[in-house]
């Protein structure tokens, strides 16, 4: 394999901080920042009472969640690459709007 190194030889062509300033400054890419920031937040901020809403909202009994814990685990494994599968050949919109159309 050839060394990927090329890009320390070029010289930088203006302030870093500038451009940072200038890139957040687009409204798309604002857009985009800010909807991944919720998307990881609203993931942490919830993951933790999974458990809890799981064994007082749905009447599960705790001692079955590693089993939930392990099949939902185990559909995420095989259902990630069909569904990236399906983004690649029908379409990322398309996919998202099927799996939520799906009950």
């Amino acid at each position: 394999m050839q060394p990927v190194n090329a890009h320390l030889r070029l010289k930088p062509d203006g302030n870093p901080f500038r451009h940072l300033i200038a890139t957040v400054g687009q409204p798309r890419y604002t857009l985009a920042f800010a909807v991944t920031t919720l998307l990881a937040t609203g993931g942490f901020v919830l993951m933790p009472f999974s458990s809890a809403y799981t064994v007082h909202n749905l009447g599960i009994d705790i001692a079955h969640l590693p089993t939930i814990y392990l099949v939902s685990g185990l559909f995420t494994i095989v259902m990630g690459p069909l569904v990236g599968r399906a983004s690649d050949t029908f379409g990322k919109y398309p996919t998202f709007v099927l799996a939520a159309w799906c009950p």
